[in-house]
């Protein structure tokens, strides 16, 4: 389903669990050592909104999913204040990096691109700047 603000996209995970767990099950499919999270490590997630890139530091967003039952946001540079706005609204985080959270959409425009008349190249040279 379509979110709100940012690029940003609502669903459920098909099997719900608890903020650890997910944090690390989606650092490892983002191949990101460095998820943090916010709020109760405990609390069961089950409605999800995602935002890649820098999402996770979009306030109208947050602000837009306070009362939609949202469970957690998954996003990216998160802020200080709105970190601790989402604890107080009972929203928990999962903030990816910003390049783990992108850097597969690199395979799918060139597939967008690739049958339209113009040259797409597409780069394999990694760019990430952080180390994990």
């Amino acid at each position: 389903e379509d979110g709100w603000g940012t690029c940003s996209r609502i669903g459920h995970f098909i099997t719900p669990g608890i903020l650890d767990s997910k944090a690390k099950e989606i650092g490892k499919i983002l191949d990101d050592n460095n998820i943090r999270t916010v709020g109760n490590k405990d609390k069961l997630l089950s409605h999800v909104c995602v935002s890649c890139g820098s999402g996770g530091r979009d306030d109208e967003l947050v602000e837009q999913i306070k009362d939609k039952n949202i469970d957690v946001l998954i996003g990216g540079e998160n802020k200080l204040s709105l970190a601790i706005k989402m604890k107080y609204y009972g929203i928990c985080l999962i903030e990816v990096g910003h390049y783990n959270s992108e850097i597969m959409c690199k395979d799918i425009f060139y597939d967008w691109l690739k049958d339209i008349d113009v040259k797409v190249i597409k780069s394999e040279k990694d760019t990430n700047p952080y180390n994990n």
